[in-house]
């Protein structure tokens, strides 16, 4: 096996998983600030309040998906915590 054949090999999940999480957290944006536009138009505080924990729960996930998804590739060895 080539230098090129082992790089490539090695970059290539680290590419799908890099890419999921990017998507995700993307999604993720848009369903917080989607909240964040809603909870401005809405009267009742029980309704606010159902839009926070929403909102709330988006934002945990994007924070999940970027705290564990961080790479190393020293040797090779890829490190996505999404496993």
């Amino acid at each position: 096996m080539n230098r090129s054949d082992r790089s490539s090999n090695a970059i290539q999940p680290c590419n799908d998983w890099c890419l999921l999480a990017h998507n995700l957290t993307n999604k993720l944006a848009v369903i917080i600030g989607q909240c964040d536009l809603l909870s401005e138009r809405m009267d009742q505080p029980a309704d606010r309040n159902r839009m926070e924990i929403i909102r709330a729960a988006a934002r945990w996930m994007a924070d999940e998906i970027n705290g564990h998804t961080h790479i190393t590739i020293p040797g090779a060895q890829v490190e996505t915590g999404l496993a």
